[in-house]
């Protein structure tokens, strides 16, 4: 028991730390005077045509300086990774101060059919939208 409690301790406070640090990362890198690099979406590369998460570390960068429309133009969904981001870190701290794993059993529970075409009826809309604005340019 006391080996598992420290096991779930460490992969949620490995994760905690992978999330600031990719967090932190950006919003330090893509200050004005820094010339950040992003990794080349491959999808694009090879077909020409942008991916539903292509913009995804623009976008958080800006939300990050506090450039809400252009993170809302570079990808919609921008909003929800980052709320979600939030949500998973208070979530983590709870669960590592409760001394209990809730978040990972919580994620693995099934989607109702419904909440699983809503998503991807919205991620499919937005890639729709994205095509079409990236072709008529």
């Amino acid at each position: 028991m006391r080996k598992t409690l420290f096991n779930f301790k460490v992969r949620y406070a490995s994760v905690m730390m992978v999330i600031i640090g990719a967090y932190v990362y950006l919003y330090c890198t893509c200050s004005p005077p820094a010339k950040t690099v992003f990794i080349p979406c491959l999808f694009f590369h090879l077909t020409g045509v942008p991916c539903p998460g292509c913009g995804m570390s623009r976008a958080i960068a800006d939300l990050l300086q506090g450039r809400f429309h252009q993170a809302l133009v570079l990808n919609v969904f921008s909003f929800p990774l980052a709320l979600f981001s939030i949500i998973a870190i208070i979530w983590i701290v709870m669960d590592i101060l409760r001394g209990y794993e809730s978040l990972v059993p919580a994620l693995k529970k099934p989607w109702k059919p419904i909440m699983v075409i809503s998503a991807l009826s919205l991620i499919f809309a937005s890639w729709i939208l994205k095509v079409y604005l990236h072709f008529s340019r």
